[in-house]
């Protein structure tokens, strides 16, 4: 699959891009459609998105994804996905967690996370990233037509490989 990572540009802005990823534009671009579609804030500060309203962009940018769905371990997720990992709910404050990219692949598939802290362009390091709920795509843009994913695997009980824990 190719699929480029993208870099966020605001502290909170990993969902913004993951929408960048998927559908092949630029944050900036992304950042700039999320605002006018009212989904994200004008000003630069903290900000949270939800998935139905990465879902909204996408759709906007013409891909495809399927309803949100709780998840609790890598291997239940087998299509090319949006994941939230390392959920967290302080007493007393707003749940967070933060958006990357699932590629899936025969070797176990890897992550593209949108920090720009992580050096790594593929992370593997399942174990380091708890999901806790992700959003399955169906058809991205980006990804190149010989090589897209088996859609028909989001809705079926299909599993990936186990991968090796580093």
């Amino acid at each position: 699959m190719k699929i480029r990572r993208r870099v966020q540009k605001d502290q909170t802005g990993c969902g913004i891009a993951c929408v960048a990823m998927l559908s092949g534009i630029t944050y900036l671009k992304a950042r700039k459609l999320a605002t006018e579609l009212g989904e994200v804030p004008d000003e630069k500060g903290r900000y949270y998105t939800q998935s139905w309203q990465l879902r909204h962009i996408l759709s906007e940018l013409g891909v495809s994804s399927r309803k949100g769905r709780k998840v609790s371990k890598w291997r239940s997720i087998n299509c090319l996905s949006i994941v939230g990992i390392n959920y967290r709910s302080p007493e007393g404050k707003d749940a967070t967690w933060h958006w990357v990219i699932y590629v899936p692949g025969s070797d176990g598939g890897y992550v593209l996370d949108p920090m720009g802290h992580i050096k790594s362009t593929r992370r593997r390091d399942f174990s380091r990233m708890a999901p806790n709920r992700y959003i399955p795509m169906q058809q991205p843009r980006a990804v190149r037509v010989s090589q897209r994913h088996d859609p028909a695997q989001c809705s079926q009980g299909i599993r990936r490989p186990r991968s090796r824990r580093t």
